[in-house]
């Protein structure tokens, strides 16, 4: 059994990947990071080609894929997981549902970001609120000047 078979997600992948919460670009880092540690980016990035009859290259990507599984919410599971599928496959079909519609998700993040008053909120929870909505729109490949 490889060493990276028995690693818990949790400790390398800290947040859970959500649809309600968009924090795709965080979680990706974290998860790539983690992939890199054991030598495993290519079952994710593609740079390494599918091998289903190498039983070594099978056990590496279902672990792989049991780190997916382990670090993203079951909404986006269900929208993103088919039979037979690498976890190259599910790393794409991941990534093009946060990529899809940036431009009608952007006009919302704005929309939230330029409307957001502090109410009931301390100051801490205001600015937090502000830094995840900037975060959201660069996401969608919009950002929002400190100014």
């Amino acid at each position: 059994m490889p060493p990276y078979a028995a690693v818990n997600v949790k400790h390398h992948v800290p947040i859970t990947l959500e649809l309600a919460h968009p924090n795709y670009n965080k979680w990706a880092a974290f998860f790539t990071s983690l992939c890199s540690k054991f030598y495993l980016g290519g079952h994710v990035d593609g740079s390494l080609a599918p091998a289903p009859t190498d039983a070594s290259w099978v056990a590496a990507d279902c672990v792989v894929r049991g780190w997916i599984y382990g670090s993203v919410a079951d909404d986006i599971l269900d929208l993103a997981m088919a039979p037979k599928q690498t976890a190259r496959d599910l790393w794409v079909a991941i990534a093009d549902l946060f990529q899809a519609n940036k431009a009608p998700r952007a006009v919302f993040f704005a929309d939230q970001f330029h409307s957001m008053t502090q109410g009931d909120l301390s100051i801490d929870q205001f600015c937090q609120r502000m830094k995840q909505t900037a975060d959201s729109l660069h996401d969608v490949g919009h950002t929002i000047l400190d100014s």
